[in-house]
């Protein structure tokens, strides 16, 4: 009887009102008990909120407690622009039925309530939780004013608020009392239940001590989980390097149109996701990981962002889902080395594993096509994803010696190298049909009647064409099999042919590149040099 009126009040709720009940002894792991003793705001405070994009979710700073009223209303809005409020951003919540316990309300965060000109909005949520703006017909850009009341402060950061705010947000944080943190940050947001929250400001740090929200949003987050991304992908908000830019007006590329605006809002939340321990999607979710900067977040992110040169599927098998986002993660390694000096997942990708491949290919005597198709198989038809990763890296340190004569590669070179190709491969993607004759020879596509174009040639073209070398010897070399168009189309390029070089890494130390060294190969069937690691 219990289980079942708490599963009737959690499946038929009203938001529309001033008053509701709650469950006096909490909502679990989505608020605790606490938060019902917290004093909300008797009086209007006026807050201003700049929409970020067209539509979306934006946190507005404050929370609702359960069973504590709200009030809202407009003070100023843009013309044509919509408004709602909700508590919070998640897409899973629990699951009574099958839960081991009934941990947390099956529906606690609200849906959206419309707010409407020259009324006041009454709001009320049983589990409370941080409000949300719900938007749309907006201007990125665009800023709106709210009068409200009834809610507290919470462990909210947002840099643009000031020290004082932070220094409000840091206290919350600590008390513990209320369920929710949240982040703002460039390019993206984030909720947090309130302990995953606290282990974020603790995480490699000495006992007793935190993260300043500086060091954790804009040199860490910001500066390294987003910023990577959106410098592999290059897109618009991140400076293009000189030798990019020189490359793109020699080429006649358009590298900083709106084909290269960055994506929308990312919102990431730790508590429930939708499928395994760590989903993409809209929000990014995972099971309470800690908002730093491993390998699962930018797996995530890569998941939402890849590019189509990163997905290099042969016959059926290669770097596919799963793959080909985690060469987003990989460059995000190598920046967080560079950057932080902070070593972390430099095995995940496997360029000791590849040259092993290339040694044992050339060992069985094959030459011409029945090389580079055992190539082929070892490689992309194979189940470990390390080694592939490690061949568009392989590429990108080739393009480090072409144009910046560099003895070792660097990361923030290295990842210019995939700026260009991402560029590039949306440049392909959106020329016009009728504009594809003219425009084909400036991506090293001369003799292609279209832009249908498999992924790996246009890896191949692109490669080219970025490093004004024929490639074709070292694609052969990885197994990559190329067509006669793709082919005649970079000879017309009138490169020379690309020697056959590999930057050696030891193993683990993928994202510690001045560790390294060149070898030089020469053709089959002459056996590579033995691997110095």
């Amino acid at each position: 009887a219990g289980f079942l009126r708490a599963y009737a009040s959690d499946s038929w709720q009203a938001y529309n009102r001033t008053a509701t009940t709650t469950n006096p002894t909490g909502q679990g792991d989505y608020m605790p008990v606490a938060a019902q003793q917290l004093v909300t705001s008797t009086d209007y405070e006026t807050i201003e909120i700049t929409l970020p994009q067209a539509s979306g979710k934006t946190a507005i700073g404050r929370g609702a407690v359960p069973a504590k009223a709200v009030a809202l209303e407009i003070v100023t809005v843009p013309a044509g622009v919509a408004l709602h409020v909700q508590t919070s951003y998640v897409r899973t919540t629990g699951k009574p039925l099958t839960d081991a316990s009934y941990p947390r309300p099956r529906q606690p965060n609200s849906w959206v309530l419309p707010i409407t000109r020259n009324v006041v909005t009454d709001f009320i949520s049983p589990s409370g939780g941080p409000l949300f703006l719900s938007y749309s017909g907006a201007t990125a850009g665009q800023k709106v004013k709210l009068k409200i009341k009834g809610v507290v402060k919470y462990a909210h950061f947002d840099l643009n608020d000031g020290q004082a705010a932070l220094n409000d947000a840091m206290a919350a944080l600590q008390r513990q009392d209320y369920g929710w943190a949240t982040f703002k940050f460039r390019g993206g947001e984030l909720q947090q239940t309130i302990a995953t929250g606290l282990k974020t400001f603790k995480a490699g740090m000495p006992v007793g001590q935190l993260r300043t929200p500086q060091d954790l949003i804009t040199n860490r987050i910001e500066g390294i989980l987003m910023d990577t991304n959106h410098m592999a992908n290059g897109y618009n908000d991140m400076a293009m390097p000189a030798r990019v830019s020189a490359l793109c007006a020699s080429f006649g590329w358009d590298c900083s149109g709106s084909t290269h605006n960055k994506p929308g809002v990312q919102h990431f939340v730790s508590w429930l996701p939708a499928c395994g321990s760590g989903c993409s999607g809209q929000p990014i979710d995972s099971d309470n990981w800690t908002m730093d900067i491993g390998w699962g977040w930018p797996h995530e992110l890569g998941h939402n962002t890849v590019q189509r040169w990163m997905s290099v599927v042969i016959d059926g098998k290669g770097c596919s889902t799963e793959c080909d986002n985690n060469t987003l993660s990989s460059a995000h390694v190598l920046r967080r080395y560079s950057v932080l000096g902070e070593d972390a997942s430099g095995g995940n990708t496997g360029h000791a594993d590849l040259y092993k491949m290339i040694e044992d290919s050339r060992a069985t005597l094959l030459i011409g096509e029945p090389l580079r198709a055992d190539m082929q198989a070892r490689l992309w038809g194979g189940p470990e994803q390390r080694p592939m990763l490690a061949m568009y890296f392989q590429l990108a340190f080739l393009y480090t010696k072409a144009h910046h004569g560099l003895a070792q590669p660097t990361a923030d070179t290295t990842i210019e190298f995939l700026t260009l190709l991402s560029k590039g491969g949306r440049l392909v993607a959106n020329t016009p049909d009728a504009d594809w004759a003219a425009a084909a020879p400036k991506y090293g596509m001369s003799r292609y009647a279209s832009k249908s174009i498999s992924n790996h040639e246009l890896l191949y073209v692109l490669s080219s064409r970025i490093l004004g070398q024929d490639m074709r010897n070292v694609f052969f070399m990885y197994g990559v099999p190329l067509s006669q168009t793709a082919l005649d189309s970079v000879a017309d390029l009138g490169g020379a042919l690309a020697p056959l070089q590999f930057y050696a890494l030891a193993a683990g130390k993928a994202n510690q590149l001045s560790t390294g060294q060149w070898l030089a190969l020469q053709a089959a069937p002459t056996p590579p040099p033995a691997y110095p690691f």
